[in-house]
């Protein structure tokens, strides 16, 4: 593991709400001067080198579980949610394994910039007749500031985006 300090890319966003970038790590061969290695993510998956400044960030949704058919307020607490160039669009529960848009979330509030309320959809059909459904929480933007680029919610190192339709 390494940590980083990420350095203000304010200027370099040049008055954009976000800056996507790609990270590079270098090393020296203390065996070998003058010669770098150049760190390669596990599994070669350069996906692990982007990084977006300014992106909002999800942290925890609560409560983690809910009715099979929904109906249930939830709050997803995170980061950056009234960036004042950022229009909220929808939050989705994504059934788990699915690529799909996923089950869409009835009136979404971004009550600070801290915390969205949504309440959960009715996810009887998706469950195909199971009992349960577990699925993850997508929070989607539009960046006015950009002509409309959309913008998706990161999920923090460490948060939890995942919910439980049919749970406890």
């Amino acid at each position: 593991e390494i940590t980083v300090t990420v350095p203000d890319a304010t200027g370099d966003a040049a008055g954009q709400a976000t800056l996507e970038t790609t990270m590079s790590v270098t090393f020296s061969d203390t065996s070998d001067a003058g010669n770098t290695v150049l760190a390669q993510p596990a599994n070669d998956d350069v996906a692990l080198l982007d990084y977006n400044f300014g992106a909002p960030t999800v942290d925890s949704v609560a409560p983690s579980s809910g009715a099979l058919d929904g109906g249930n307020v939830v709050t997803i607490t995170g980061t950056g949610f009234e960036d004042t160039g950022f229009t909220l669009d929808q939050v989705s529960f994504t059934p788990a394994g699915d690529t799909g848009a996923g089950l869409v979330g009835i009136d979404p509030v971004v009550v600070s910039d801290t915390e969205i309320t949504v309440t959960a959809p009715d996810a009887t059909t998706a469950a195909a007749g199971k009992d349960s459904l577990s699925s993850v929480v997508t929070v989607s933007f539009t960046d006015t500031e950009s002509g409309g680029t959309p913008i998706t919610a990161d999920t923090s190192e460490g948060g939890d985006d995942a919910y439980l339709f049919g749970g406890p």
